[in-house]
């Protein structure tokens, strides 16, 4: 096993990390025997059963894949093994000639290391976490005179109210136009002329609306006047605690109508009304994951596969910074110094959370909603100042006492 420094490779290092600290593993690598039998061997001798990222590097020196591992021996010994029928690990372990890999010291930072090296070099083989492959965009309420919901790359001046960056695609457009039909609010170009029922006295209402949705129940009609302002800024109201999780009413009623439906035989109804649902919900979710996600402020502090513990700070549900658990008085005051500045920037108002941070706060959302067991080794800030300080007064205290 040799450290990996080839300048006639053009895959160097994978080099410092911006959300876990500069990697205090270093990269090693090795360089694949011609048959399987022979890999297999080497990597039973030379790798680590510990857990880490890893990368395959091809002949002209590139590296096709990224990939993150409980354990770097079991995972890369898969890629050989005798009976491995996986098409997509064959057809790359057969393109790598050489093999490098960075421990850490747990499988949380193994994941964000992994999305860190993807989004950075791209890999061809990776699919997951490549930058652009799924679009991002914002869940938006418009402004005066007649508010609609709708999707903006950005956060545009038109909109009273900005969600995300949400992921969206088909799913979302779709969810959105159901999302418009359920409260009865209209999808018409902002330059629509409007005029509520209640303005007839100073503008004679058409009575007409400009689209057939009022026709078939799917508009309330503020551009012919058949709603009035407060009738129209209620359903406004309604959609928007919906979307922020404050009320489910609007799922309630829709999944009583689906039972109904499908009582009463009418299954194309049902059907429809069940996939109203499921993207309403959908769209719930997300905004509510980004939502809370945002709020959280803790030290994340798993167990360590090793001695050494590492505390993750998260602040506004991002990874910010990554310190070894303080064993000693220099270390103690400066793990103190830095949470005491991230418990300031944490208790500001979150930021805007921004394309290339989305994908970061998703997998920490992701990685505590499916681990629940895992808040339990989160511990406040505060609490981790009061540790630094015992460790310092400890120290102090045992000096004073020689």
């Amino acid at each position: 096993m040799i450290e990996f420094d080839h300048d006639d490779l053009r895959f160097q290092r994978f080099g410092p990390s911006r959300w876990i600290g500069a990697g205090r593993s270093r990269m090693q690598s090795l360089t694949l025997a011609p048959e399987r039998r022979a890999i297999r061997r080497q990597l039973r001798e030379s790798c680590p059963e510990a857990p880490g990222v890893y990368g395959m590097i091809d002949r002209s020196g590139e590296l096709i894949y990224v990939g993150k591992a409980k354990s770097l021996r079991a995972r890369l010994l898969s890629y050989f093994a005798a009976g491995n029928d996986d098409q997509k690990s064959i057809r790359i372990g057969g393109r790598a000639v050489r093999l490098v890999w960075e421990r850490v010291s747990h499988e949380f930072a193994a994941l964000v290391r992994e999305l860190e090296l993807i989004r950075r070099f791209r890999p061809r083989c990776n699919v997951q976490g490549q930058p652009g492959r799924l679009r991002r965009g914002f869940l938006c309420v418009g402004r005066a005179p007649a508010p609609r919901v709708f999707l903006s790359a950005t956060t545009p001046s038109s909109a009273e109210r900005c969600y995300g960056p949400l992921l969206v695609g088909r799913g979302m457009r779709r969810a959105v136009e159901r999302l418009n039909t359920v409260f009865g609010l209209r999808d018409c170009a902002d330059d629509t002329p409007m005029q509520f029922a209640d303005q007839s006295l100073l503008i004679e209402a058409s009575g007409t609306a400009l689209c057939p949705r009022h026709e078939f129940g799917l508009c309330l009609g503020p551009c012919a006047g058949l709603c009035n302002r407060r009738e129209y800024y209620d359903a406004v109201r309604g959609a928007v605690a919906f979307i922020e999780g404050r009320s489910q009413e609007v799922l309630e009623t829709l999944e009583a109508e689906m039972r109904q439906a499908a009582a009463d035989r009418r299954f194309e109804r049902a059907s429809l009304l069940r996939d109203t649902v499921r993207d309403l919900t959908m769209v719930q979710r997300q905004v509510m994951h980004i939502m809370a996600v945002r709020e959280w402020a803790f030290v994340y502090c798993p167990p360590a596969s090793s001695k050494r513990q590492t505390w993750y700070l998260i602040r506004h549900g991002m990874p910010v910074a990554a310190v070894a658990r303080p064993r000693s008085v220099e270390q103690a005051r400066h793990v103190q110094t830095l949470i005491a500045k991230w418990l300031v920037d944490a208790e500001s108002p979150g930021p805007s959370i921004d394309r290339e941070s989305l994908p970061y706060v998703v997998f920490v959302a992701r990685w505590f909603h499916f681990r629940p067991e895992e808040r339990l080794n989160t511990i406040t800030a505060s609490a981790a100042l009061e540790y630094c300080q015992a460790q310092i007064t400890g120290e102090h205290a045992g000096r004073q006492q020689a």
